[in-house]
């Protein structure tokens, strides 16, 4: 005949054949809960709310919501660091290259990009940059058209 493990809290009727059963049965199932309210502290106005009371902005900024965003993506490989070590502060091992950029915007008037290496020389990588950074200009100007006079 099993050996039969019956918990031994008051009003608890459970019955088991395995002491392991009944260990995580004691550790799970006669776990106190404790109720508690959560109280608001602190002061709930914002940084700009305070900065309109002082009068440093006018009221309307405070209810403003940024509109308009920019994203953008950089992928690199990692290679062996190749340049000049010495002199360095930190111990340099490795270098990152970039592969490609991307950004996108929600701005009208602009569109996504990409921009990939065609090779592995250092012009291109410097290629991709520059094209990136004009992208940026073209889609602050744009940013610029949009806000209110």
């Amino acid at each position: 005949m099993p050996i039969i493990h019956q918990c031994p809290f008051r009003n608890c009727y459970y019955m088991t054949e395995l002491k392991k059963d009944l260990n995580k049965h004691k550790l799970t199932s006669h776990v106190t809960t404790i109720k508690t309210t959560q109280i608001k502290s602190g002061d709930p106005e914002s940084m700009l709310e305070f900065g309109a009371k002082l009068g440093l902005i006018p009221v309307e900024y405070v209810t403003y919501r940024q509109q308009f965003l920019c994203v953008f993506d950089i992928e690199c490989l990692e290679c062996e660091y190749s340049g000049k070590k010495e002199g360095m502060d930190s111990n340099i091992e490795m270098e990152q290259r970039i592969v490609s950029l991307a950004a996108g915007s929600n701005i009208p008037g602009t569109d996504d990009v990409f921009f990939c290496r065609e090779s592995s020389a250092p012009e291109t990588e410097e290629e991709i940059i520059k094209q990136f950074v004009g992208y940026l200009e073209d889609v602050h100007t744009e940013l610029l058209m949009q806000l209110p006079p």
